[in-house]
């Protein structure tokens, strides 16, 4: 659905099997504390700042070992965490390696939340490969997991299809946006929620996608809209948040994208050197504290939670 996406990275714990280990806080997330019924979680409670960073599940569907480390390394930085405190999953490596109905709950053990990366699969398209089904099959069963059991979630540029469409919208390549910055405003509903926190109301953001969401899902909360696009966030629930645009990615770590997906269509490539321009020009620092708030409040949510 979407240019950017990253797989790789090797993973710290050294359990059997390996991407199945739990951070080294074991304890499980309490459910009877998950935050309630569709309002916004509640961002009050402090952590000890002296206990370890938490640990976040970073689910990816994107081959190639540099594009999928480079993605894990944007997410950390503007996460604000340690690459440590992302376990990474690459469904489309785990599917080569014949390694099909995932764990999710070995894995989602322990763990403040879920970040979905992005794919170069459409979720639209007509005629689908082996893999891209077999890592939707796997995607929609941890969907299932997150949205019943109220486990924070964060999907980006792809993952705002991936969620859009398991909950029952229409993605289609009517609203795709060519590789850019472009300007996000945000919805009334957006001022009270904490993964918004600190945003104007207007902000620039990259963007780059085939398809996109017609309209927000039923039962969903619009949070950010543009131009080109009329849904770049929403929020399901008290804690499954999507968006369209990507706070996860700097000037540089798109146009490594766009460089390696060159033949993608994700820009009109006689105009690349106008539109890396005004990429680089672009101020990007807003967008990125969807990523950090995210981090920030699910992890706090969990020290609360197991009284750290």
């Amino acid at each position: 659905m979407d240019i950017l996406e990253n797989p790789g990275a090797a993973q710290d714990n050294a359990t059997v099997p390996d991407r199945f280990a739990a951070p080294n806080d074991s304890a499980a997330p309490n459910d009877s504390a998950a935050p309630n019924d569709s309002a916004a979680p509640n961002d009050s409670a402090a952590p000890n700042d002296s206990a370890a960073p938490a640990q976040f599940l970073l689910v990816q569907s994107r081959p190639g070992e540099e594009a999928a480390f480079r993605e894990l390394e944007s997410v950390a930085r503007f996460a604000g965490l340690p690459q440590s405190a992302l376990f990474q999953i690459r469904l489309d490596a785990e599917v080569d390696a014949g390694n099909v109905d995932t764990d999710w709950e070995a894995l989602l053990a322990g763990r403040a939340g879920v970040i979905l990366g992005g794919s170069p699969f459409d979720a639209g398209a007509a005629n689908k490969s082996a893999l891209q089904i077999a890592v939707e099959k796997e995607i929609h069963a941890l969907l299932e997991i997150v949205v019943e059991r109220e486990i924070p979630f964060l999907g980006l540029c792809y993952g705002i299809g991936a969620l859009g469409t398991f909950l029952g919208a229409t993605v289609d390549t009517h609203y795709g946006e060519d590789a850019g910055p472009v300007t996000i405003s945000l919805t009334p509903e957006a001022t009270t929620d904490p993964v918004f926190a600190g945003l104007p109301e207007n902000f620039t953001a990259l963007v780059g996608h085939h398809e996109a969401l017609r309209e927000v899902p039923a039962g969903a909360v619009l949070l950010a809209t543009g131009e080109g696009a009329p849904v770049q966030a929403f929020r399901y629930g008290p804690c499954a948040y999507a968006t369209q645009f990507h706070p996860e990615l700097d000037a540089e770590a798109i146009i490594y994208r766009l460089d390696l997906y060159a033949d993608r269509g994700y820009m009109d490539l006689s105009r690349k050197d106008e539109i890396y321009r005004e990429i680089r020009a672009a101020e990007l620092t807003d967008s990125h504290r969807v990523l950090e708030n995210f981090a920030r409040v699910f992890g706090r949510q969990q020290s609360a939670q197991q009284g750290g």
